[in-house]
């Protein structure tokens, strides 16, 4: 079995969305190669990290709550998670970004944002594109079956899957 090629993710605005793109990208490595693959090769990173001389190891990301642990397991160096230092920052409660940074979903937020897609839709919207990562929290095809929904977290990790698994050669890459 080849070696998993290693998959750059730039993070999103969120732990919510990034962690769930992540974790689509983990579970389906898991389901073709098993395990957490994903946390344990950020553990690897983190560790080559502190031998080059880190003092300290930060994630540029809101992502991966979920295998923070195990980064800081494998540290001795500090780890400053950035869903730390969001929470000491964030303190106003019942905003969209507190519910989505939370994983909350509020009945009245969610019926705004279905508000909004039949706006769209009445509009002359054909479709709808999931571009913010949180978005898939509040809508689900099955909310408005009629109208073509594109999750762009899931799409994007489902392609980086593929590139990472050999699946796909035809990644469209930008190199400038």
């Amino acid at each position: 079995m080849s070696e998993i090629q290693i998959v750059g993710v730039l993070g999103g605005m969120s732990s919510q969305s990034t962690s769930e793109y992540y974790r689509l990208i983990d579970d389906s490595i898991s389901d073709a190669r098993g395990g957490h693959a994903a946390g344990e090769y950020l553990a690897r990173a983190a560790t080559q990290l502190e031998a080059a001389g880190a003092d300290f190891v930060v994630m540029a990301t809101n992502t991966i709550h979920k295998v923070a642990p195990m980064i800081r397991a494998a540290l001795t160096v500090p780890f400053v998670h950035i869903v730390d230092v969001a929470a000491d920052a964030i303190s106003a409660a019942g905003i969209i970004f507190e519910e989505l940074t939370n994983g909350v979903v509020r009945a009245e937020s969610r019926d705004t944002h279905l508000a909004v897609i039949d706006e769209l839709c009445s509009a002359g919207g054909d479709g709808l594109v999931l571009a913010c990562m949180e978005s898939e929290l509040f809508v689900e095809q099955d909310d408005r079956p009629d109208v073509p929904i594109f999750d762009t977290t899931a799409l994007q990790a489902e392609r980086a899957v593929e590139l990472s698994l050999g699946a796909r050669t035809d990644a469209n890459l930008i190199t400038e």
